[in-house]
């Protein structure tokens, strides 16, 4: 279930329909033994940065992203701020380099 509709759901009142939602939701896929670890520079961003840093990646606008994620756009803003200053790139391009690289 995606986070504002959890967030929507779980305001009017239908926790058992959320907790539904999560005995049905398949489990997450385990990490293959022979994965690769992580680049540490990206291993360094929070999971939300993450999340958020995979759309713009993907040319996806600030706006677009927004709504992708149930975020306001100025919340994306500070995200991609945070990701800018932890990975040391300027530019979404540089963003899209540094995650398309292999690890």
């Amino acid at each position: 279930m995606r986070r504002c509709t959890r967030r929507l759901a779980t305001a009017g009142g239908a926790r058992r329909l959320t907790g539904l939602s999560d005995l049905v939701r398949p489990p997450a896929p385990e990490p293959s033994a022979g994965a690769e670890a992580p680049d540490p520079v990206l291993a360094s961003l929070t999971a939300r940065e993450r999340e958020v840093a995979a759309p713009v990646t993907a040319s996806l606008t600030t706006p677009a992203v927004a709504a992708r994620l149930c975020l306001s756009p100025r919340t994306v803003e500070s995200h991609l701020g945070r990701i800018h200053r932890r990975t040391g790139v300027t530019t979404r391009a540089a963003l899209a380099v540094l995650r398309s690289r292999p690890t």
